[in-house]
């Protein structure tokens, strides 16, 4: 953030800095300081840099004033931090991070290069500017009414501009709930950052010349005094003066109560813009707009369409589309020319530069070769859309043809355009998150060509020419909320796809109401809102029905599989979608798209529930298709290549998991360039398997592979780092090399706090990992200790029934069993065995190792008879399951030892030899055992 002073600051962000008159920290927290950017009488605003991502920040820093107590503007400090934590909007300032270091409260936000809304209208703009530029303000205004909070000082000085000509609204160190009743501010214009001169219960809240009546009152605010200062301040750029010109508070207090105010009329402002203004300064606020969005409504001026022939034809889907407009052209097919033209007019030089500059900006390490990738595809993508708007157009003049079909291939290839311009909006203001995700949102456009197919399918009922400009307008906004949803930006897409659903249903086409309503439900499904998302796509699916809109009806019943079956946990239900899906997609004339989906759905889900076999069989049906459709690089067609590898890894097959693995490596290598973290996560894959293979050098190799490729790429704090390191640690534990994997379990366990929460599910599994190798190195304290914080954890997250507690109790038994307390390790393994059987039934193979811990627990204290049917039942799960044989030989081991013990010398020495064949077979990992066991027959001689 170059600044968010007042007006009146010392410093223009936009100029060069003089040498600071004052002293400042080199370093808040992480962040190394740059410089100064403003100074107030209670804190500093500083230039600084990230050093773990690379990137520029804005630090907002409390410092102690002679004056002013220095605890006295925490609570403001605070009230911005949470504030803004709570906003994710483009038109809002991003806040990173929140910290207080030596006593001070600090924010760290982003970083804008550019000035305050305030200094740029000193340049006098155009009105047009001046409405494009406050109608993102207004959005930004608009987000944080939605999430419940009100700004409180709107002034042009607390709004940013940036070099982009993007707005961020800033400075939310007065904002509170609304109908909040905390202590009103008051607070000066003349004033700088973070400094407010009087501070008194009743007094007024906010900046004088931008309070509203009842601000002025001392009465608590809420969006509707946001809405008046929204208004003082565009009244003021259109007008060149405040609508209240006093500069004394009390006198302006008067003012804004005694009458409205009296625009200038020599004025260039249009009368329409004169009365919206009015409207939002009427002194009794429900004589105002109904909220910022009912005002931005009329604000915001009316999309003009791209090009004639798609103002014609953009949505319409019936016979006339284009014959009105056809009929009266000289030359129709200047038409032709204009449909292939609007694709460059969407993809032109100047965008693909901004695009460029958005990424090489974001601070990602693979942002350049990211880059390419997406300008290469972007390139091949806008060609073959020009080239199919112009062949549909030249189709569409042809005799012979049938009208109603080209209309509806016309159509089709419109919202082909709106995605790529959807697209192309969010990537030119790309953050590290976009980037990462850009390669997979480029896939996300249908292919042109596909709207031969498309057009043959059931007709909709056409939109009115009247709505056509609307309607592209929604198009090209759904598709920036998809490429939100896919680059997990859940805030800015759940509030965008909010407004898409109400725009709409105002126009009131059904056709269009289920498409977005069917978009929102996707939104809460990513966001992980699932019963919200069921209501959002039965819904959706109905609407869809009624409007015979097949191929959508098709694409929400197998998102609904998927809700059903992996997030709601109800699979009757999601079988019953899956009988839904395939009837809706039997009706298509081109089933290939949806069938291609539902079988990733069924695939993703068979493999989410441990089936594995119908897993790999529904993939490779779901790969067939999508490699003919989109080539074998497509991402699409990547993913699902990595989900039959995994799945042949699930099966057992892991030479041939492995083969599929480093094909995938190489092709999302050439695909997303070689520091992607898709191809970081696929050396980790690679690890996996190999760790099964036993290969444990190639696997800590690889895996430390995909750790540095991460750290380079998304850092240490992203989840899918933390994992890995899990897997590390485990196959140094695999390869003897303890303190590596203790060193290494330790770090994962304090990245997951860190990202996660000292209370977070995960760090509880994590904790157990440690647990598990203390007790290996018979750290007992340390291992008990591990186990004990871990239950506490996870009994916060789990059912009390929950059979993971099971394993985390046999754990602790196993401990109290090597340290002596018999008692309670028979204890532990009881209450283990009885949440495992209640679980999962008492054939389950898992009951085999608490059952083996309980019998030898019995051995030890000198109860042969009791382990014997332990150990019996033990070996029997195991030998069923055919898994695990190092296990079992220890287990038969502990059987023939009981046996022995019990009288039954001859069936003892039987089981025992049994043991060591089975050991033998183990190769070099059973020689120790084969050792122990011979050591054991020498000892026990057949009577």
């Amino acid at each position: 953030m170059s600044s968010s002073t007042d007006i009146d600051a010392a410093v223009d962000p936009t100029l060069p800095m003089a040498p600071p008159t004052f002293e400042f920290p080199r370093r808040v927290g992480r962040y190394e300081v740059c410089e100064p950017i403003g100074r107030g009488a209670m804190g500093l605003v500083l230039r600084a840099v990230d050093p773990e991502l690379g990137r520029e920040v804005a630090i907002k820093l409390l410092t102690p004033s002679p004056r002013l107590d220095p605890s006295a503007g925490t609570p403001r400090l605070l009230r911005e931090a949470q504030a803004l934590a709570k906003l994710s909007h483009p038109n809002v300032i991003h806040v990173y991070d929140v910290g207080m270091v030596d006593g001070r409260v600090f924010i760290a936000m982003e970083y804008v290069r550019g000035g305050t809304l305030r200094a740029w209208l000193r340049e006098r703009p155009t009105r047009h500017e001046i409405i494009a530029a406050f109608v993102q303000a207004g959005r930004g205004l608009a987000a944080a009414h939605a999430a419940g909070l009100v700004h409180r000082d709107f002034k042009p000085a607390n709004v940013l501009r940036g070099a982009d000509g993007r707005v961020r609204v800033a400075d939310f160190g007065l904002a509170a709930p609304v109908r909040g009743d905390e202590v009103p501010t008051f607070q000066s214009e003349g004033a700088y950052l973070l400094d407010i001169r009087m501070t008194a219960t009743g007094c007024a809240v906010g900046t004088p010349a931008y309070m509203s009546p009842e601000a002025h009152d001392g009465a608590p605010v809420d969006a509707q005094s946001d809405q008046w200062s929204f208004c003082v301040a565009l009244y003021e750029a259109l007008y060149g003066e405040r609508p209240f010109p006093s500069e004394d508070p009390r006198e302006l207090a008067q003012q804004v109560r005694a009458r409205p105010p009296q625009p200038p009329s020599e004025a260039d402002v249009p009368a329409r813009l004169r009365a919206l203004v009015l409207r939002g300064l009427a002194v009794e606020p429900r004589d105002r707009w109904p909220s910022m969005t009912a005002l931005l409504e009329q604000l915001e001026p009316r999309r003009r369409p791209t090009g004639l022939w798609l103002a014609a034809a953009a949505m319409a889907i019936g016979a006339a589309a284009l014959a009105p407009w056809l009929a009266t052209r000289s030359n129709p097919r200047e038409a032709c020319d204009r449909a292939a033209a609007a694709v460059t007019e969407v993809w032109s030089e100047p965008t693909r530069a901004a695009v460029e500059q958005a990424f090489t900006g974001s601070g990602v390490s693979y942002a350049g070769q990211t880059w390419r990738k997406v300008g290469e595809r972007l390139d091949a993508h806008a060609q073959a859309l020009a080239e199919a708007r112009r062949g549909a157009c030249e189709s569409r003049l042809a005799e012979g043809e049938s009208a109603e079909r080209l209309d509806r291939q016309v159509a089709c290839l419109a919202r082909r355009l709106s995605a790529l311009r959807g697209l192309v909006a969010e990537l030119e203001q790309a953050d590290a998150s976009t980037v990462r995700n850009a390669v997979q949102a480029v896939g996300d456009l249908r292919p042109p060509g596909e709207c031969e197919g498309e057009a043959l399918g059931s007709a909709i009922a056409a939109v009115p020419p009247s709505m056509a400009a609307e309607v592209e307008q929604i198009y090209d906004d759904m598709a920036r909320v998809r490429t939100m949803t896919r680059a997990i930006h859940h805030d800015h897409a759940r509030l965008l796809a909010a407004d898409v659903l109400a725009h709409a249903t105002r126009l009131g086409h059904a056709p269009l109401v289920a498409e977005a309503r069917y978009l929102q439900g996707t939104v809460r499904m990513a966001s992980g809102e699932y019963e919200a998302a069921e209501h959002e796509l039965v819904e959706a699916r109905l609407e869809a029905q009624a409007v015979g809109d097949d191929p959508l009806v098709a694409k929400i019943s197998a998102e609904l599989v998927f809700l059903f079956g992996r997030h709601l946990r109800r699979p009757d239900e999601a079988e019953r979608w899956v009988r839904h899906a395939r009837a809706a997609t039997a009706r298509l004339p081109d089933p290939t798209h949806a069938e291609t989906a539902l079988e990733g759905t069924l695939g993703g889900l068979a493999q989410a529930n441990g089936e594995f076999a119908a897993a790999l069989a529904h993939y490779e049906v779901a790969l067939a298709k999508t490699e003919e459709r989109l080539g074998s690089l497509h991402p699409e067609t990547l993913t699902l290549r990595n989900n039959i590898a995994l799945s042949h890894h699930d099966l057992g097959d892991n030479v041939r998991a492995r083969a599929l693995l480093e094909r995938v490596l190489s092709d999302r290598i050439t695909v997303y360039g070689a520091d992607h973290p898709e191809v970081s996560s696929t050396y980790g894959n690679l690890g996996v398997v190999e760790q099964t293979l036993g290969e444990l050098p190639a696997a800590a190799a690889h895996t430390q592979q995909a750790l540095d490729g991460l750290e380079g790429s998304v850092g240490p704090q992203h989840p899918l780092y933390s994992q890995l390191l899990t897997n590390l640690a485990n196959t140094y534990y695999l390869m003897g090399r303890f303190d590596d994997a203790l060193r290494v379990h330790e770090r994962a366990k304090i990245l997951l706090e860190q990202s996660l929460g000292a209370r977070a599910f995960l760090v509880g599994r994590s904790l157990v990992n440690l647990g598990v190798l203390h007790h290996h190195m018979q750290h007992y304290d340390e291992a008990r200790r591990a186990y004990q914080q871990a239950r506490e954890i996870l009994e916060e997250h789990l059912r009390p029934d929950h059979p993971e507690l099971s394993i985390l109790i046999n754990n602790l038994a196993e401990v109290d069993r090597d340290t002596g307390h018999l008692d309670a390790a028979i204890a532990g393994y009881d209450r283990a065995l009885a949440l495992l059987e209640d679980a999962r039934g008492p054939a389950d193979p898992e009951l085999a190792f608490s059952l083996a811990g309980r019998g030898q627990t019995h051995l030890m204290a000198q109860r042969p008879d009791r382990a014997l049917a332990d150990l019996r039942r033990a070996v029997a799960l195991l030998e069923g399951a055919e898994l695990d044989p190092g296990s079992l030989v220890q287990m038969r081991k502990l059987l023939a030892t009981a046996l022995w013990d019990t009288g039954e010398p001859i069936e003892g020495r039987r089981a025992m030899e049994q043991a060591r064949r089975e050991a033998d077979g183990l190769g070099a990992g059973g020689r120790d055992l084969v050792e122990e066991i011979d050591r054991w027959l020498a000892e026990h001689e057949a009577p």
